[in-house]
């Protein structure tokens, strides 16, 4: 089995799109890495198509076009992502591997990538607190600091998520980056103390 036939059995499109941590709404829009998009134009089904600047594919494509790959290499990466079995041989001579330096596309990319994962994550662990640290009476004095450390920085996470998800240009988010990532990291250093009790940091 190809590593195309792997893919093909194995995953779908909005698999593929997700797994590089893009938001995929439910009703199947997000926004597209291509060009500078300011609402949601690609749709992900079976293969994705960005209304506004055109492109389109599967998601062999899709990761191709992210990272600048052959399709085969791109193929290859996703199969290493979700650890899927293929014929490495593919029928073919291996050739000589270049090391290329990423652009910056490509880097910006990861790092958004990697942003918003961080972002998901913050949000997931809120949503924890509120499902096993809320307390079961308003007057009740024992509220564990995680739950309190959580219910304080929970609408300023959701506003992250979605400042960096739906509301700031491509170009704005190059020059924020950095600042929004070490912001990130540090709420996400606050929410792990006060979930081990540190009453310090609620």
């Amino acid at each position: 089995m190809t590593v195309f036939d792997a893919i093909k059995e194995n995953l779908t499109t909005r698999q593929i799109i997700a797994n590089e941590g893009f938001y995929i709404s439910c009703n199947g829009m997000m926004k597209c890495p291509f060009h500078d998009d300011h609402h949601p134009s690609l749709n992900v089904k079976e293969r994705f198509k960005c209304f506004a600047c055109g492109e389109y594919g599967d998601g062999i494509n899709f990761v191709a076009k992210l990272y600048g790959l052959s399709l085969l290499n791109a193929a290859k990466k996703i199969a290493d992502s979700f650890n899927l079995s293929y014929d490495n041989n593919n029928g073919i001579r291996p050739t000589k591997i270049v090391k290329k330096v990423k652009s910056d596309r490509v880097v910006f990319a990861e790092k958004k990538r990697d942003l918003l994962s961080a972002l998901s994550a913050l949000v997931s662990t809120i949503a924890l607190a509120e499902r096993e640290y809320t307390p079961s009476d308003s007057e009740d004095a024992t509220w564990h600091p995680f739950y309190i450390g959580a219910m304080h920085r929970k609408d300023y996470v959701l506003y992250l998520y979605d400042y960096v998800l739906f509301e700031i240009s491509t170009a704005e988010l190059e020059k924020e980056m950095d600042e929004l990532t070490q912001e990130v990291e540090k709420l996400g250093r606050k929410l792990d103390a006060v979930r081990g009790g540190h009453k310090e940091y609620a």
